[in-house]
């Protein structure tokens, strides 16, 4: 399904990164080591390349990565390294990231629960887990997304998983999301940034 969207010259979610990665820009410094986790055709993975990040990449779409991957290097961005996996097979390191994000990257609460478990181990003390993601509400729009509630956020699910981080933005809100053909219009959505605690 993944590579038949990626599979066009146009990019299904558009080439602008996502809005809530671009207000958390003061967080990022040169230098820090990102995960992005269901990079797609990494609009979002080109945004933290251009800031000077050295990005790794994961999506289950190698056909998405490919683009991503031809694209970096006409612009010349060198620091970037795809993997083309499910992310319940990715070998996550300890204490190697500064940065994880999360966007649109929907799953069951088994998904969800490995995926938690493992940026907390990955994320280095005083590192940041960043996540905008639908929530249930978002059936009412369809507008994008996954098509069943199970498979999105809450607001208080993310908190609950994250209570041993400090929480730097918790909230869930209506607004108008236009990336490409894939997220278009009023949408219901949970946006969050937590920070791993350094002792």
């Amino acid at each position: 399904m993944w590579d038949e969207k990626y599979d066009k010259d146009e990019w299904h979610y558009g080439k602008e990164p996502n809005d809530f990665l671009k207000s958390c820009e003061s967080y990022f410094k040169e230098g820090q080591r990102v995960l992005c986790l269901g990079a797609g055709e990494g609009r979002n993975a080109l945004y933290l390349l251009q800031h000077g990040l050295d990005v790794d990449a994961i999506d289950l779409s190698p056909v998405g990565l490919a683009k991503l991957h031809k694209t970096a290097n006409d612009l010349g961005l060198s620091l970037l390294t795809v993997t083309p996996t499910d992310v319940m097979d990715y070998h996550f390191m300890e204490n190697e990231y500064d940065f994880i994000t999360a966007i649109w990257f929907h799953g069951p609460d088994q998904f969800k629960d490995y995926v938690f478990k493992n940026v907390k181990k990955a994320l280095k003390p005083g590192g940041y887990f960043l996540v905008e993601a639908y929530r249930p509400e978002q059936l009412n729009y369809k507008t994008g997304g996954p098509p069943s509630a199970d498979l999105m956020y809450t607001k208080s699910q993310l908190e609950e998983s994250f209570s041993d981080f400090t929480i730097l933005k918790s909230e869930e809100l209506e607004r108008e999301i236009q990336e490409g053909v894939g997220h278009s219009g009023q949408s219901a959505v949970v946006q969050f940034l937590a920070q791993k605690k350094s002792s």
